[in-house]
């Protein structure tokens, strides 16, 4: 998992070259922000990108971020694959003005958290350029299984996502998953896999993957336990 960076203030506004009709003069777009930094979109900056010699395959645009506290700024590129536009979630890949690689970071299309809305601009800017829907927001896809005891912290399983697939060559179930830690106001996304051998028998191991499928952690379980795991592996074996 990858815990992401605070509430966002996530706006809809787009960097395709169009014009705003109430904000003709601005050059940057006010995106989200926390009590620490702001981030901006440049106006007419929405362009695609490359990837892995493939051209066209991404989209994005050229951001500024502003440290509040010090009132110093950055400026970088971030992009995300149309194939994650698409599906919803991937990663938000950060670059340089040369072009260097800097980081790459998950994000959940329409997510509240920065990263998510800096995703979410460069999708819909997309959507702008091709004139389609690449993705509808539906804010039901989201079912909350489980509440932790002590913490309150809220887990969540996106069911839009819910689907058969492949763990080692063997039959298993996955869905995107969002954590919302209530202390630290923040989410968790990844994905968790289980076996349906393991659905069919009620007990086995739930994994834990990111957006690529790297393994974070496999946790042993029972479908009829009283954790909040078990609750998970319960509704993801019963999705299909």
């Amino acid at each position: 998992m990858r815990t992401q960076i605070a509430l966002a203030l996530a706006t809809t506004l787009l960097f395709s070259g169009h014009i705003l009709a109430d904000d003709k003069e601005a050059s940057w777009i006010h995106i989200s922000g926390t009590s620490t930094y702001d981030w901006y979109g440049q106006k007419g900056s929405g362009t695609f990108f490359s990837l892995g010699g493939k051209p066209n395959v991404a989209y994005g645009y050229l951001v500024e971020r502003k440290n509040i506290q010090t009132n110093k700024f950055e400026y970088y590129h971030v992009f995300v694959k149309l194939s994650a536009c698409k599906s919803g979630y991937g990663y938000l890949i950060s670059n340089d003005m040369q072009g260097n690689f800097l980081e790459q970071s998950q994000f959940v299309r329409f997510g509240p958290t920065v990263t998510d809305a800096l995703a979410t601009v460069a999708c819909e800017t997309w959507d702008q350029t091709t004139q389609k829907v690449s993705l509808e927001n539906d804010s039901s896809a989201w079912n909350k299984v489980a509440t932790a005891e002590r913490s309150g912290d809220e887990f969540a399983l996106n069911v839009r996502t819910f689907k058969k697939s492949k763990y080692k060559d063997k039959p298993a179930l996955t869905s995107l998953y969002r954590i919302h830690d209530k202390n630290k106001n923040t989410y968790d996304y990844g994905i968790y896999s289980i076996l349906q051998s393991d659905c069919q028998r009620g007990f086995g191991t739930i994994r834990d993957l990111k957006f690529d499928n790297t393994l974070v952690a496999s946790l042993d379980v029972s479908l009829r336990g009283q954790s909040v795991i078990s609750s998970i592996a319960d509704a993801l074996c019963k999705s299909i």
